[in-house]
Order: structure tokens, then C-alpha cells, then sequence
């Protein structure tokens, strides 16, 4: 449904995102050579209400308890104010982020998301969504990949032995907070393969016996990364991804002290991790 709406406006071609699991990206290539592109993705949570007022959106409610968040103007030329969602009763959506590149400087952009979203809509309400699987050697097949995170593992992290789960729609992102310090453990989905250059706060080592990328962002988080199975589907690119296990945390610790606590928490998960 989604790609017969949007050929109108030209060449539709259609990958995974490397911007969440449960994403995929969308490019329409117009004969006058202008490109547009979208973002729909799975695992949205609904806007807040104090950003419908602030960017002038509209809440448009629809049966079975579905309600759509669209632009007041639908020829905004602000990505801030082109908004597209489908949201449901139990606090999760579907989102459709358009993208204005630099060679569309008109409102066009805008428009193809309105248009995206109308056939988002047609599609879960004709029972035509289907749920997105996984392989079976992927983390991403696993029912919850926030049990990986057993008590023992969340008490590595100052403060958070108690701390309550945040699960994301779709269940591929988990978040512990408490105060200023979070643990994120997250699947992305990415082409290629860790063996590219690399910036000088980050560093190669190997956790559980899997090769690891460890960034240490000062002042801020670390963040662990190793590379997993393929996810058997490809970019816009049509390059193979695959999922990339992700640890971060967040917390008023030293940097070294950070990313201490956030190897030990990958070296938990990753000996979890299919070979």
C-alpha cells in the first residue's frame, strides 16, 4: 500500500533504517531529479502534548480507539512541524518522518508524509500489518531481549539495582533510569562490518570473546557495541545489514569509571549473544 501511494511522486525505493530495528527508510527519486525521504518507523511513542501545541499539530481521532498527529499546514517547510503519526490506546505509534534534503526546497516533502500516513492508516485498519520477524540466530528473534538483563547485571550499574524498566514498543529497546544515570541496552541494524576507522575516544578491544567497539564520550556515556548476525534484509543501498547489540550508560561517574561499568555489563549480555 504504502509504495503504490507514494510512486505518484516518483521512484520509491525501500531499506532498513540504520536509525532503529524497527524502522525502514524510504527514498522517492522525482523525475525532475528532487529527492524526498521518510522514515516510517514501528516503535514510536506518541508526541507530547505540549509539542502538538508548540509545533501546531493536530490530533485527528479515528475509531478503535487510533488517533492521527498531523501538521495544521501540511505545506510547512519545517521538519520540526512535519509531524506524522498513528497512534494507539496503549501509548504506542507509528511514525513517519519526513525528510527535506537540500535539493527539495519546496513543501513537498511534507506532503509525501500525509501522504505516507494516510496509507500507514489504510493499512492497520484493513488488518494488512503484519508483525516483522526476525532470524532464528538473531537477538531481535527473542520474544524480550530485556530479560538478557538479569538483577545481578543492573546492580553493575551504581544506583540502579532497583530501578524501573522502561520497554520500548516492539521491545527492542530497554532503558533502567534513576535520576541522571541510565542503563540502554538496544539493537541497531547497520551494513558492513566494526573494521572502519575509528575516532580517537574510541577504541577496539574484545569483551566475552566478541570483537567490541567501545566509545567513551567524555562527560557523557560510554557506549559498547560488537556486531551481530544478519537480519536478512538490506539498506536503500541494498547492502546486507545485520544487528549491532548496543550498551550505554549514562551516569555522574569518571569517564574511565563509566566505561568500566559499561564493559561489564556487555561482557554479561554478550555471552548471551548466538554465535
Amino acid at each position: 500500500m504504502l509504495r503504490s501511494t507514494l510512486t505518484k511522486y516518483g521512484r520509491v525505493t525501500e531499506g532498513q533504517s540504520d536509525d532503529g530495528l524497527l524502522a525502514c527508510d524510504v527514498s522517492i527519486t522525482m523525475a525532475d531529479h528532487r529527492v524526498a525521504g521518510l522514515t516510517i518507523r514501528l516503535d514510536a511513542t506518541p508526541t507530547p502534548a505540549a509539542e502538538r501545541i508548540r509545533h501546531f499539530l493536530l490530533t485527528v481521532p479515528k475509531p478503535h480507539g487510533l488517533s492521527l498527529v498531523r501538521p495544521r499546514y501540511e505545506n510547512t517547510q519545517s521538519v520540526a512541524d512535519c509531524v506524522h503519526e498513528l497512534d494507539f490506546a496503549d501509548s504506542s505509534a507509528i511514525a513517519v518522518e519526513a525528510g527535506a534534503p537540500s535539493n527539495l526546497a519546496n513543501d513537498d516533502f511534507c506532503k509525501i508524509g500525509g501522504a505516507a500516513l494516510d496509507a500507514v492508516l489504510v493499512t492497520v485498519t484493513s488488518g494488512r500489518l503484519v508483525h516483522r520477524s526476525f532470524p532464528s540466530n538473531t537477538v531481535a528473534a527473542r520474544p524480550d531481549i530485556c530479560e538478557m538483563v538479569a538483577p545481578d547485571t543492573l546492580a553493575l550499574v551504581p544506583t540502579l539495582r532497583s530501578a524501573h524498566l522502561e520497554e520500548s514498543p516492539g521491545g527492542v529497546q530497554c532503558i533502567w533510569r534513576n535520576g541522571l544515570t541510565e542503563l540502554v541496552w538496544t539493537l541497531y541494524a547497520e551494513p558492513g562490518t566494526l573494521e572502519r576507522p575509528i575516532a580517537p575516544y574510541q577504541k577496539r578491544v574484545d569483551i566475552a570473546g566478541r570483537p567490541s567497539l567501545v566509545s567513551n564520550l567524555p562527560g557523557t556515556r560510554c557506549d559498547v557495541i560488537t556486531v551481530g548476525n544478519s537480519l536478512g534484509v538490506v539498506d536503500l543501498h541494498g547492502k546486507p545489514t545485520r544487528e549491532d547489540p548496543v550498551v550505554s550508560i549514562y551516569a555522574g561517574l569518571d569517564d574511565t569509571t563509566r566505561c568500566q561499568v559499561a564493559r561489564k555489563v556487555a561482557a554479561r549480555i554478550w555471552s548471551q549473544l548466538p554465535s
